[in-house]
């Protein structure tokens, strides 16, 4: 499925499609030390990530109903340029959005934006959903500002974990699954 935005002024479209084994290797090259996977996984996976870990992920997330979804540039031959999970929590009334990865390469490219937008725009559109939520990392600000831009709020509560021997906090959003889409003055 193609995000259909991408004309002028747009950020790039994106095709999507579930995760599966052969894209995993990317998920590895683009997290080169437990900072970045920090950043990206929060404290559900441990460093050094391994590719076992991450194909325990992808099997685990279909037996609790958790989906990872890569993002590809569109085209026949569409190149993986990212990755995002989707986690129904509540009873499907809210959708956690997680797991969110650019190739370091595409950073700057306006393809982070395209792939928030297109996961958050996936996870809205799920019937019965009526609340979004996330974390990010405190020092995460590029982000922060665009889940802000997106309509999150922080909901007052903070995770904290260790990384390589100092405590990271991650802070948690969330906003209702229906909002109007941003603007280009609003990106």
């Amino acid at each position: 499925m193609t995000d259909p935005r991408g004309t002028s002024g747009g950020p790039p479209a994106l095709t999507w499609r579930p995760a599966r084994r052969s894209d995993l290797p990317h998920l590895l090259a683009w997290t080169p030390d437990e900072a970045a996977l920090a950043t990206w996984a929060g404290p559900t996976l441990a460093w050094p990530l391994r590719l076992t870990a991450l194909e325990a992920m992808l099997a685990e997330g279909e037996a609790l109903g958790r989906t990872s979804w890569v993002a590809l540039t569109p085209g026949a031959r569409g190149v993986v340029v990212g990755h995002a999970g989707l986690a129904v929590v509540d009873d499907g009334a809210t959708v956690r959005v997680g797991r969110i990865l650019l190739d370091p390469a595409r950073r700057g490219s306006g393809l982070g934006h395209a792939l928030v937008d297109g996961i958050v725009g996936r996870a809205s559109a799920r019937p019965g959903v009526e609340r979004l939520t996330l974390g990010v990392v405190e020092g995460n600000a590029a982000a922060r500002r665009h889940y802000d831009r997106l309509g999150f709020t922080p909901t007052g509560t903070v995770l904290t974990w260790p990384v390589g021997g100092v405590t990271w906090r991650s802070v948690e959003m969330a906003r209702p699954a229906l909002l109007d889409p941003p603007t280009a003055s609003t990106r």
